[in-house]
């Protein structure tokens, strides 16, 4: 049976991706797993980059795509926050209001008051 298995190297932080098999020795007569290694794990995709084959360098995905990708989240994170401080200031409206309402309804149980006391 096979799986895949992703490990994080400690000093980079990377993740490798690594096929596990596991394979019946006949001479020992136990179990062993063979690693092959799949590739680097994207950190901002999660998807596999396959290894490079010899002398040659695949990167995946490109800095430039990288980049814009990463200015897209950014800017998605800019309107939530634009969306939040919105709503902050909707809720400190909405809180004074309420402060307004209350004092004016301590007054007007205050005045009920006074009038049943005249009587």
């Amino acid at each position: 049976m096979s799986c895949i298995v992703y490990q994080t190297d400690k000093k980079t932080g990377n993740v490798h991706a690594y096929s596990s098999v596991s394979r019946r020795d006949p001479v020992t007569k136990k179990v062993k797993t063979v690693k092959t290694y799949l590739g680097r794990v994207d950190p901002v995709t999660n998807e596999i980059i396959p290894k490079a084959e010899k002398g040659k360098r695949n990167r995946g995905i490109s800095t430039k795509l990288r980049e814009s990708i990463t200015k897209d989240a950014q800017k998605k994170v800019d309107d939530l926050q634009a969306q939040v401080n919105d709503l902050q200031d909707q809720l400190k409206a909405a809180t004074a209001k309420i402060a307004k309402y209350q004092k004016a309804f301590e007054a007007f149980k205050k005045a009920m008051a006074d009038i049943d006391e005249q009587d």
